[in-house]
Order: structure tokens, then sequence, then C-alpha cells
């Protein structure tokens, strides 16, 4: 996990008082508690910070990116995930998107994709998984799973 705090002011949540374009006070599905983003600053960062980190921690794993069999990415731009595996030199088919039909969910997009990978048969038990995330505050990391099935549980 990492910070990049310099940064803040290009995603952050904050307690506001917001209003409609008639001037009617405004919710959002967490009161007065809103999301603000500049989307250029935060393109700049994932395509100029992210791919570099995931080269460092994949190195650092002992691993090579052709080893990581699907690329669990935050959905927060269909073009920011696949202008990551580009930048990585990966095939697309090594990850998906569905940020087109159903949003961007924030810190569920990465669980959510994991689960249309399986269900889809890209995301198989014994291949390796990279998750890796950003948001707010501009704060961003990365997991390295094995992924595992049905018959590595014990059920008794």
């Amino acid at each position: 996990m990492r910070s990049d705090p310099d940064h803040y002011s290009s995603v952050y949540a904050a307690r506001e008082l917001r209003a409609d374009r008639h001037g009617l006070p405004k919710k959002s599905a967490f009161g007065d508690n809103f999301t603000t983003m500049r989307g250029n600053e935060i393109k700049e960062f994932v395509l100029g910070v992210i791919p570099d980190f995931i080269r460092e921690f994949v190195l650092k794993a002992g691993l090579e990116l052709d080893d990581i069999d699907f690329f669990a990415l935050h959905q927060a731009n269909r073009n920011l995930v696949h202008g990551i595996v580009d930048a990585l030199g990966q095939p697309r088919n090594k990850t998906l998107t569905n940020i087109e039909r159903i949003g961007n969910t924030s810190g569920a997009s990465v669980p959510l994709v994991l689960r249309e990978a399986v269900d889809s048969g890209r995301l198989r038990p014994g291949q390796l998984a990279l998750l890796t995330a950003f948001g707010g505050g501009l704060n961003y990391g990365a997991a390295l799973v094995r992924w595992c099935g049905p018959e590595d549980f014990v059920i008794q």
C-alpha cells in the first residue's frame, strides 16, 4: 500500500451542502457526503504511477508480469483499466471491465470484477490474480493471490 498525499485534492470525499440545478438541497446516498474528482489529474496519476507500482510489486514477489493470470483492477474508468494493462505489455484478455455496465462502484469494484472473472471462467483455481486498487487521497495498493476453488476448503 502507498499514498500520494500531495495530490489529495485530485479525489476526496467531503461533507458539504450542495444544491441541484434548481437550487434545491441535494443529497447523496450518504447524506451530505460527496466525492470530488479531478479526472485529468487522476488519469495522469493512474497511468503515470500504477503500471510502475505493479511492475515493482510483481518483481518483489519474485515473479514476472507474464506469471500473472488475471489483473483485477479498480474500475474507475474503462480507458484507465485498458491503459494500465497496455502499459504493462499484457493482453487485455488478462483482465475484464464492468464499469460500462454497472458504473464506478468505488471500493466494491475489485471484488465485483473478481466475481465476474470467476463466473465467466476467466479466473480458475490455481491461477494467480493481482488485485490493484486506487482511490481517495490517492491511496493505492495491491495484493497477489492464488485463486482457490471449493475443493480447497474442508466442509465439516
